[in-house]
């Protein structure tokens, strides 16, 4: 299975364009299968990390259109919902939703049904919190990511198991959403089955504002990238048998090795 990995370049833009547009660029080119931003109008403080609706429209065209790659973003209101429903078939639930009927029930309104797919970010949750975000939605539409809401997350507290507990107990699809630049651990999350891992990245951690600490630079991206596609070539089908490369060896090596026996 390939495991869909997912640049955040979120509100690393700072509110430019061109930034959003230079950030997007190279998650793509570092091997990003999809990217997501975030939607908001009823957040003031956050207004100075927002495009306008035309450059979204920009972003989404030129990711899908020209670049051939999935795009979506987080509708933090009614306003983003309705903006974002012509654009993209994912939706994701925020941690900080996880809890939030209302915001349920706008995911439900303009949920397309068999063809959407419901990404729920379980950072600040119980497993009991988990289980009833998951009970509002159809089970073949969601991907449960495990994460922690920390920025960023120290190893210690990434809890990478958690992936399959969920996974065996809801009986869902499981991913991880992680805020942190250590390449092991998406690396990790794909080799314990991942459908998706999800990463912010940046151009610059130290930049001020946003959630550049928490993120990946490019070039840490392009090596994350790099390592979830090797492992997944080298999990293997995990049925047990003589390679094809192994067969020429199998039985020379048998061979020497009964001939140091009867010496």
């Amino acid at each position: 299975m390939k495991t869909s990995i997912i640049a955040e370049v979120g509100i690393n833009h700072g509110g430019s364009f061109l930034k959003a547009m230079e950030l997007t660029t190279a998650a793509i080119d570092a091997g990003a299968d999809i990217i997501k931003y975030q939607v908001f109008n009823n957040f003031p403080d956050l207004k100075r990390y927002s495009l306008t609706k035309g450059q979204y429209k920009d972003l989404f065209k030129y990711v899908v259109r020209e670049r051939m790659k999935l795009c979506f973003a987080t509708a933090f209101d009614e306003d983003a919902f309705k903006f974002l429903s012509p654009l993209q078939n994912i939706w994701k639930i925020p941690s900080g939703f996880i809890a939030n009927l209302a915001y349920y029930d706008l995911v439900k309104k303009y949920l397309r049904q068999n063809i959407d797919l419901i990404i729920i970010s379980t950072g600040m949750s119980t497993m009991k919190e988990v289980e009833e975000a998951v009970s509002y939605f159809p089970r073949q539409q969601i991907v449960v990511m495990q994460c922690t809401s920390l920025y960023p997350t120290p190893l210690i507290d990434v809890n990478l198991r958690g992936l399959i507990t969920m996974g065996t107990s809801l009986g869902v699809a499981t991913g991880l959403s992680y805020h942190g630049h250590n390449q092991t651990v998406p690396v990790a999350a794909a080799a314990l089955g991942a459908f998706a891992v999800e990463v912010h990245i940046t151009d610059d951690r130290t930049r001020e504002g946003g959630d550049h600490k928490a993120s990946m630079d490019v070039a840490e991206f392009a090596t994350m990238v790099k390592g979830v596609r090797d492992v997944e070539v080298a999990m293997g089908t995990g049925q047990k048998h003589v390679t094809e490369r192994e067969k020429k060896f199998q039985q020379p090596i048998r061979q020497r090795m009964m001939e140091a026996i009867d010496l």
